[in-house]
């Protein structure tokens, strides 16, 4: 089959740090092209990829990200995309973008569009993923049950999973006695409430991960993480793909207190390939992730969240990492996005 895969243009794929949609897409098209399918990846001119990648801009646009040229730029990029792979006659467009490219997919002249719905989804999103999915050529699929549940009234075609690939990830079964929160360093990722778990429960909390460079979030930073960071409670920054590796890995717990409905996240399949479980809040995909009592706890409050951490030596972490082979593995997602474009083409 050959397949145009379209990623978001704001970061390379797969990103130097943070990006977790390209990491996604990146693999996705790698494994796609291992299993012998030929593969278009529609990025930016510095992601890397055994696929063809295509791009229109040759840098990362991470500048214009919720910006006022944001809809412009990302029109571009999918206006690229679609026009390239209609002269590549390609069999089907996943698109992993934003909402513009299944849009002009779906009333252009040209192959079918798969669009994987990665965001919250609200009222205004609502309307438009209504109208995409009575346009002939595009169906949707979202990477939560929760996700889908949030959508009123629009078909989708599947529930698929993210997956890693667990033989990137060093599985560790002795810890350190410290937890690990890695994310954004923002209230709606719950930083202010790792810090709360982690003095209750009486460990060291390290925290990785890109701040929120809004002013909103500038405020959120200096107001409620900064006078509490010291030598129990360490900022680390924002870390590359090794030393990621080496905190989810050393970490007696991944801490995940989000306070939003997040469809589906990426780093507690990370921590748990390492061997690492998740100590949660059971919003959006968490509930679909983590299992109470066997690779983690969820809980909705801090002093919850604290006892629960006190109970993760219950836990074996090759459990934990056999959820991510079984479940959240690259080589499964690809199989299920596979028989999706089956569904769609016809075609294997």
């Amino acid at each position: 089959m050959k397949v145009a895969v379209v990623a978001p243009v704001w970061f390379s794929a797969p990103p130097a740090t943070h990006g977790g949609i390209e990491t996604i897409v990146s693999m996705l098209a790698a494994e796609l092209v291992r299993l012998g399918h030929e593969v278009l990846l529609y990025s930016v001119g510095t992601s890397t990829s055994p696929a063809r990648v295509r791009w229109l801009f040759e840098q990362p646009q991470e500048r214009h990200l919720w910006t006022a040229s944001h809809a412009d730029i990302e029109c571009a990029h999918a206006l690229f995309a679609y026009r390239d792979a209609a002269e590549e006659k390609v069999d089907l467009v996943h698109d992993s973008s934003g909402r513009v490219g299944p849009a002009l997919g779906g009333m252009l002249a040209g192959p079918p569009v798969l669009h994987t719905i990665h965001v919250a989804v609200n009222e205004a999103k609502q309307s438009v993923y209504r109208q995409l999915a009575q346009l002939p050529r595009v169906f949707l699929s979202t990477v939560s049950h929760d996700q889908t549940r949030s959508l009123v009234d629009v078909p989708v075609l599947r529930v698929i999973h993210h997956g890693i690939d667990p033989d990137r990830y060093r599985f560790v079964a002795d810890k350190d006695g410290y937890l690990a929160f890695l994310g954004r360093v923002s209230a709606d990722k719950g930083c202010h409430l790792a810090i709360d778990v982690a003095r209750r429960a009486g460990l060291p909390l390290r925290i990785a991960g890109p701040q929120d460079y809004t002013p909103q979030g500038r405020r959120y930073f200096a107001d409620e993480i900064q006078p509490r960071l010291g030598k129990d409670i360490e900022y680390v920054g924002e870390l590359g793909f090794d030393r990621k590796v080496d905190l989810l890995a050393g970490a007696l717990a991944l801490l995940a207190p989000v306070t939003w409905r997040e469809p589906f996240a990426l780093v507690p399949i990370e921590a748990l390939a390492c061997g690492t479980p998740v100590v949660a809040t059971p919003r959006g995909g968490y509930p679909e992730l983590v299992r109470e009592g066997v690779d983690g706890f969820l809980a909705e409050d801090v002093d919850d969240l604290a006892a629960a951490v006190t109970r993760v030596g219950e836990l074996d972490p090759a459990t934990c990492r056999r959820r991510v082979e079984d479940s959240f593995s690259v080589r499964v997602m690809a199989q299920h996005y596979l028989d999706a474009y089956a569904e769609v083409t016809g075609l294997r």
